[in-house]
């Protein structure tokens, strides 16, 4: 659309290895970053031969970037997920409370860990967001369904969101209702 976005050039890069993040980001000098590269087949990453590539791209990868942005002076957008979370508190501080369940989750937290590191940061976190196929509302409206016919007692949403509830949560709250 000829917006700044869009008219961008599009640069590759291999956020697993740490020296081409350097160059690019040395060569691109970007005021501020938006993360969103990752490994996001959750129950994929569980598999053994899969959990060492999930830590690669969503801890390691995640390191990189942010520690390009911290030596370039680069703004830092993170998209993480609510798997760094247990489900099991209301509210959540930005990192200490961190108990995944999973490889996923442990890989996601380590992310969110890298990125805390970085001065100006801002980590989201969100689960299943929209989209084509699986997507949070989807899968909300399912679990719905199945709570109705009672085949579910309840369904409990992370609050993945520093000081407040999230979206997430109420989006979920509004298609119970």
């Amino acid at each position: 659309d000829g917006s700044a976005v869009t008219g961008m050039p599009y640069v590759a890069m291999d956020i697993t290895n740490e020296q081409q993040v350097r160059q690019v980001m040395d060569q691109v000098r970007p005021d501020a970053v938006i993360h969103c590269a990752a490994w996001t087949a959750v129950d994929a990453a569980e598999e053994p031969e899969n959990a060492a590539k999930a830590m690669k791209i969503n801890a390691d990868g995640t390191k990189y970037i942010a520690e390009a942005c911290r030596e370039t002076d680069a703004k830092m957008m993170y998209i993480s997920t609510d798997y760094v979370f247990d489900g099991t508190r209301e509210l959540h501080d930005e990192t200490e409370s961190f108990a995944p369940l999973g490889g996923y989750g442990q890989s996601k937290a380590a992310g969110d860990i890298a990125v805390a590191n970085a001065p100006r940061h801002y980590i989201r976190r969100s689960s299943l967001v929209i989209g084509e196929g699986h997507n949070f509302v989807k899968t909300m409206m399912g679990l719905s369904g199945r709570v109705a016919k009672g085949e579910l007692p309840k369904v409990t949403v992370v609050d993945d969101q520093y000081g407040r509830l999230t979206f997430n949560r109420d989006m979920a709250e509004a298609i119970f209702h």
